[in-house]
């Protein structure tokens, strides 16, 4: 099966549905990223590592997803979540 592209409305479901988990509502180990809009690749990372301690599975696979996005994919999505 192939593979979704990265897309800005992929990124802002993804998004949303991080948000919508209980604990998660200013952007959980990704607030850094979703709330504060710091998209580079070095805050992906930390908020991936900050994920990674907390067992935040959800929280590994949007950051994973967001590293495969474009830094002007990432900060649209930001935006409009």
């Amino acid at each position: 099966m192939a593979e979704k592209s990265i897309t800005v409305p992929l990124l802002v479901e993804q998004i949303n549905r991080y948000v919508s988990i209980d604990g998660n509502g200013v952007g959980g180990n990704l607030y850094m990223v979703l709330s504060n809009k710091n998209v580079s690749n070095d805050d992906i990372d930390f908020c991936l590592n900050q994920a990674q301690k907390n067992n935040d599975v959800d929280g590994i696979e949007l950051a994973n997803l967001l590293l495969s996005a474009s830094k002007t994919q990432r900060l649209k999505a930001c935006n409009q979540w």
